[in-house]
């Protein structure tokens, strides 16, 4: 599946956006000034009510005027709807009258509708992300019956309520405060793809996560350990990213899923244990984690599923002589 970024445009093309939606690929026409005519919404809105929600309908920035969300029943038909990187907007209520609503971004930073998740069109929607949103009240959420992908960014009320949404499938955990916990995972039951991003926390000791897939660590300031990883039982891909503060990185029981492990730029890594655990590993990226020795981790028992392995110091003399070791080896390597 492609984007295709169709910014600002002077008139709409919809033999070129139907087209390529019935090719499976997403298509974002957006504005980020009132350039729209009521002739281009109206093109707009037809193309909306025929295709499926691969067209999102996305109004941003609008050099830092004041968005009129009445602007929106305008496009009525919208199925995925994008309004984000606004300081603030009027008739946010113009939302509650979008009846065939799938997709959903808002990103508002002065943002005074905090109870706008309780519209009854909004609880059907499958996908919902928030970010640029304060003291948003999420207590809604625990009605949104089909929502089965949630991302969030920053601060906002209720956030356990997350834990209700019995349908959904992949969270994204953005800028959370340290003071919040994240045990309302473990009631997700459904839950496949956790990534958790920026933000502080010391550790996740406090999520369980057996039947995750995906887990996802990305920038968590203060990230101090990341033990007993073999709890996540039918974990297939773990990426752990810009950690600075973890140095030891064990699989001290076997994984029978976990295919892809990714280490990138964990500067203080000094050791990454247990990979003789990871039966079915067929992907094995390294990058810019330097106190991480090559040898330590070529003299391991290595899976017979392996099949890729990049080992990148970013030191070139270095790197091309790890290079050509995997690949004697018999391992691909890019």
């Amino acid at each position: 599946m492609k984007i295709k970024w169709v910014t600002n445009p002077e008139t709409i093309d919809k033999h070129f956006i139907a087209s390529e939606v019935e090719l499976g690929n997403n298509v974002i026409v957006q504005f980020d000034d009132s350039t729209y005519t009521y002739e281009m919404l109206f093109d707009l809105n037809g193309l909306a009510s025929e295709l499926n929600n691969n067209l999102q309908i996305r109004f941003y920035g609008h050099s830092n005027k004041i968005f009129d969300c009445k602007t929106l029943l305008k496009v009525k038909n919208v199925k995925s709807l994008s309004i984000n990187c606004f300081k603030k907007v009027k008739n946010l209520n113009q939302l509650s009258e979008l009846e065939r609503l799938e997709k959903l971004i808002i990103g508002i930073e002065d943002f005074k509708e905090i109870e706008i998740l309780n519209s009854d069109n909004l609880k059907s929607i499958v996908e919902l992300n928030l970010g640029d949103t304060k003291n948003l009240n999420l207590e809604h959420l625990k009605g949104y019956k089909k929502l089965n992908w949630l991302g969030i960014s920053g601060q906002f009320k209720n956030l356990e309520s997350i834990g209700k949404i019995e349908n959904l499938e992949t969270l994204h955990l953005s800028s959370i405060s340290k003071k919040e916990p994240l045990d309302f995972v473990n009631q997700l039951k459904k839950l496949k793809n956790l990534h958790i991003s920026l933000g502080s926390r010391e550790n996740i000791d406090e999520i369980n996560g057996e039947q995750l897939e995906t887990l996802k660590l990305l920038w968590i300031k203060n990230l101090q350990s990341l033990h007993n990883i073999s709890r996540f039982e039918n974990l297939k891909y773990l990426q752990v990213e810009n950690q600075r503060n973890i140095e030891t990185i064990e699989f001290d029981s076997e994984m029978k899923s976990l295919s892809r492990l990714g280490i990138i730029n964990c500067k203080g890594l000094i050791k990454l244990k247990g990979l003789e655990h990871l039966k079915v590993l067929n992907t094995l990226v390294i990058t810019r984690s330097l106190k991480l020795e090559f040898d330590n981790i070529i003299n391991q028992k290595l899976s017979a599923t392996l099949k890729h392995f990049n080992f990148v110091t970013e030191r070139k003399p270095l790197d091309k002589e790890i290079k050509e070791k995997i690949r004697s080896l018999g391992y691909s390597t890019t």
